[in-house]
């Protein structure tokens, strides 16, 4: 019998509010044969994640989700299989590092529009909540936003050069194959902005370096998952799914996200 999967979830080293082992612990209630956690520019210890397939009996890849900037805007890049080292690891903490002075730029661009916030307070602030971006924990414990949803509609609000905080996607999927891994577009649904000539944007992804797609996530239609992995196969490209889950977004679940490895090509 095949193995239920799940290719994309979210700890407390990123935005999850679940750490590594409640993950292969809901993983196995759940009976997910194989995970990946793919946390935002961070790449998990290979030793703690055989520690947690062994006591879970939970299989794992090992997985990142990499933010870069392109035709599409801000795009992020699942890489799996990595081979974590020194150097992809300064790589990641350098996109962390621009992203850190960008939130600045939102503190000073919120105090501008009036709202009660500042950089020392945001500087000494320390979530008391488990997990998810400190900007977002910071404002809804102020209570300027409520939830997730409404703070991203508040920052949006704000002027930023993505061009300046992340790399070229290019660049992203270079690093992923450095490091022996390969490069996965994630969530095409809510990445790409122009679905009229699909096909061309699908081939210049795949010029830049992409060895495949997300083809199953939790905001895809069935229609364009079809389209998605049609695409994959006619390109002999890689196939991959996940919930996205994050422990507190109720439309990306991987208790209810139902993908079985013979669906995938990884």
């Amino acid at each position: 019998m095949s193995k239920r999967v799940d290719l994309h979830i979210h700890s407390t080293n990123s935005d999850g509010i679940w750490t590594c082992e409640e993950i292969f612990n809901i993983a196995k209630k759940n009976e997910i044969g194989r995970i990946s956690i793919t946390d935002h520019n961070y790449i998990m210890e290979k030793k703690e994640l055989d520690q947690l397939r062994k006591k879970y009996q939970v299989d794992y890849i090992t997985g990142v989700e990499i933010s870069g900037y392109g035709v599409d805007g801000i795009t992020h890049i699942l890489g799996y299989y990595i081979d974590k080292n020194p150097e992809i690891d300064c790589f990641l903490n350098c996109i962390k590092e621009k992203e850190n002075l960008m939130y600045l730029g939102y503190i000073e661009q919120l105090y501008r529009l009036g709202f009660k916030v500042s950089y020392q307070e945001y500087e000494n602030y320390k979530s008391q909540k488990k997990g998810g971006w400190k900007l977002l924990n910071y404002l809804l414990d102020k209570k300027i936003c409520k939830d997730g949803y409404e703070y991203k509609r508040l920052i949006d609000n704000c002027e930023v050069n993505f061009k300046q905080i992340y790399p070229d996607l290019e660049n992203v999927t270079k690093m992923i194959k450095k490091a022996k891994g390969i490069a996965i577009l994630a969530h095409l649904q809510t990445t790409i902005k122009n679905f009229d000539s699909l096909d061309k944007r699908l081939e210049f992804y795949k010029n830049i370096g992409i060895d495949g797609l997300e083809c199953f996530h939790s905001l895809h239609s069935k229609e364009y998952s079809d389209k998605f992995v049609k695409w994959c196969k006619k390109n002999n490209m890689f196939i991959t799914g996940g919930s996205d889950e994050h422990g507190n977004l109720p439309d990306r679940s991987m208790q209810r996200m139902y993908i079985r490895e013979e669906m995938l090509h990884i």
